[in-house]
């Protein structure tokens, strides 16, 4: 879908980022919830460099990172709820990036009956789907 880099686990990711980008990303959006991720992307960005955080980490979860290497460089840690959109205003303009073929959300997908429950979240866990979404009462 457009992905030019992909990284494996236990991969240096932030010095990858920094050396890829030539300095950091300017933007960088979490959608893992992972606390062990959380310092690595923050190391990826740049100075002035934002993160959108929106990876859904269970209560209580903690993430450090290194304030003392972040401070300098001004970077900006925001958490985003639904978006942070007008509900109204996005998602009409996502359904118009899908009818331009700009936005193929539906490749993400994956759907499952009821009674396949266990195979999506095998599925998800595996990498097989990237959004599974499970659906009651269909034949």
């Amino acid at each position: 879908l457009g992905a030019t880099h992909t990284f494996k686990a236990g991969d240096p990711v932030a010095a990858r980022i920094q050396e890829i980008t030539g300095g950091g990303a300017e933007y960088a959006v979490d959608t893992t919830g992972v606390a062990a991720i959380f310092g690595d992307v923050v190391d990826s960005l740049a100075p002035r460099g934002v993160l959108a955080v929106v990876g859904a980490a269970a209560l209580g979860t903690q993430a450090s990172f290194d304030i003392g290497t972040s401070l300098p460089k001004g970077v900006t840690i925001r958490t985003v709820v639904e978006g942070d959109s007008i509900p109204q205003v996005f998602v009409p303009r996502l359904m118009a990036l899908h009818a331009a073929g700009d936005f193929p959300f539906d490749r993400l997908v994956k759907t499952y009956p009821f009674e396949q429950i266990n195979d999506a979240f095998e599925d998800s866990k595996s990498g097989v789907t990237l959004k599974p979404v499970v659906v009651f009462g269909q034949d």
